[in-house]
């Protein structure tokens, strides 16, 4: 891989084993990046963003042309372990509908039919007023994301880099 190249890329360390495995995936156009991770992992990972699993154990299903690049990379470099990370994302926030009532009126008077309209106008102004509060309480929950198969090449940083990518169908 050219040094230079790798420097625009903002590659701190390059070790040769990363600078092959760079320029693999590069003769076969596929997009590869380093991430922030080192060394093997035994158990899931929790980092900033991320969640990390070994591959044996994170029941995501792999597309298999995951698996084909992954024993392409094999074939190509030493690897010591796969990786399945999960980008955290929060969760969406879902918008409750306002439940609006409407008082029961006695239908004597204009009098009591405009108080009647003003009551609904409050409550709804009220419910609606809420609704804010409610997205800002929901919107610290996390949800894992897309993932991506990671491997950790057998050089001295034992550096991770990702090589696929892929998106999940929802349920």
């Amino acid at each position: 891989m050219d040094r230079q190249l790798a420097t625009q890329l903002d590659w701190k360390v390059l070790t040769d084993e990363v600078c092959d495995v760079i320029d693999f995936g590069i003769q076969q156009r596929w997009f590869f990046r380093r991430m922030e991770g080192k060394g093997v992992i035994e158990k899931p990972v929790l980092k900033p963003d991320w969640v990390y699993y070994p591959i044996e154990a994170d029941s995501t299903t792999i597309p298999k042309e995951g698996l084909q690049r992954l024993e392409a990379v094999k074939a190509k470099v030493c690897i010591k372990q796969a990786i399945i990370g999960h980008e955290l994302v929060e969760a969406p926030v879902a918008k409750p509908k306002p439940e609006i009532k409407i008082p029961d009126v006695p239908w004597r008077g204009i009098a009591t039919v405009a108080v009647g309209l003003a009551v609904a106008g409050i409550v709804g102004a009220l419910v609606v007023a809420s609704i804010p509060v409610v997205a800002v309480a929901s919107a610290a929950t996390l949800v894992m994301a897309d993932p991506s198969l990671i491997i950790v090449l057998d050089d001295q940083d034992e550096t991770w880099i990702a090589i696929y990518e892929w998106l999940e169908e929802s349920a």
